[in-house]
């Protein structure tokens, strides 16, 4: 029931308020409830405004291992992994190419380097009836340290090497010129049938090999250093190392030295960079197989000296 109050108490109330002030009290609060009741229903209809979601960068492109590196997909993926959680450790390889390695690499022997020390990756080998695809350093002593010439991550180590023997070693050359025209494992002639196998890798002897990461293409960057006389035991297979570290020492494993039991002959270091499935060498093709005159195999010998200049 509406109780209605005493006009007493009625007056004493509209006596308090100003009889002008009641209809500008009365305007404000309409437009206090008309702007409440417009807030509310815009609540009730429009939904909160969300707050874009930050779009993560996609994952970098995977490895494009060639078919002459297949025996070793899982374990250059792997190391691609671990260079792409890491950028800052290792060099941005994204305009590497057979055409430019400026500024990448560095000798991987912490002494001078001089070019008439070097053999050139693109040089005919008779003895094994195939082509260098690699850098030779020679006039180095037994058990001088060899460097990475780039940040990677250890691909293969071969801590449990196993000489040749001189019987097979020669036995193998044979067959290069009488059965298979050129040596199984490089480039251009496949793996032998067992017992032979990969004969280029065998004469390479003892190995670390170096997995610098990619180029813009996908491809691999990858180094081997062969005819070591020893690795350093300390490291594994997915090991990040630097310049300073050391992974082997220079030694004549593979070669005629190791299987006479020679600690004086043919002692070198071998290194291989690799761009995808091709050999890096500063020659041009036409002169790759072929021994220049000596003016202009000197000029190849120095372009690597500028190219991978000494650090020491």
């Amino acid at each position: 029931m509406l109780k209605v109050l005493p006009d007493k108490i009625t007056k004493k109330i509209t006596d308090k308020v100003p009889s002008k002030a009641l209809p500008i009290t009365i305007q404000i609060l309409a437009i206090i409830i008309v702007v409440g009741l417009v807030g509310g229903i815009k609540i009730l209809i429009s939904p909160p405004e969300k707050k874009p979601v930050p779009v993560p960068p996609p994952p970098p492109a995977p490895v494009a291992v060639p078919k002459y590196f297949q025996d070793y997909l899982e374990v250059i993926t792997r190391a691609d992994k671990i260079v792409s959680e890491n950028p800052t450790a290792f060099k941005n390889l994204n305009e590497v190419s057979l055409m430019n390695i400026q500024g990448v690499f560095q000798m991987p022997i912490k002494k001078p380097v001089s070019y008439m020390q070097l053999r050139l990756p693109g040089d005919p080998r008779g003895y094994r009836n195939d082509v260098h695809q690699g850098t030779d350093i020679y006039g180095l002593p037994w058990g001088e340290k060899v460097y990475p010439i780039a940040p990677g991550v250890v691909i293969r180590i071969d801590k449990n090497y196993v000489p040749l023997t001189k019987v097979t070693r020669d036995k193998m050359l044979e067959l290069t010129r009488t059965k298979w025209h050129g040596t199984p494992g490089s480039l251009t002639i496949p793996s032998a049938e067992q017992p032979y196998g990969n004969v280029l890798d065998k004469l390479r002897g003892r190995q670390v090999w170096i997995y610098h990461g990619k180029n813009k293409n996908r491809e691999p960057v990858l180094t081997m250093y062969a005819h070591l006389s020893n690795v350093n035991d300390q490291l594994k297979v997915y090991d990040v190392v630097g310049v300073d570290n050391v992974i082997g020492f220079v030694g004549n494993s593979g070669t005629s030295g190791e299987v006479e039991h020679s600690k004086s002959r043919e002692v070198h270091l071998h290194f291989e960079i690799f761009v995808g499935d091709r050999y890096w060498t500063p020659k041009k093709d036409w002169e790759i197989g072929k021994m220049q005159d000596i003016a202009r195999y000197q000029e190849l010998q120095e372009s690597i000296i500028k190219l991978i200049p000494s650090h020491y």
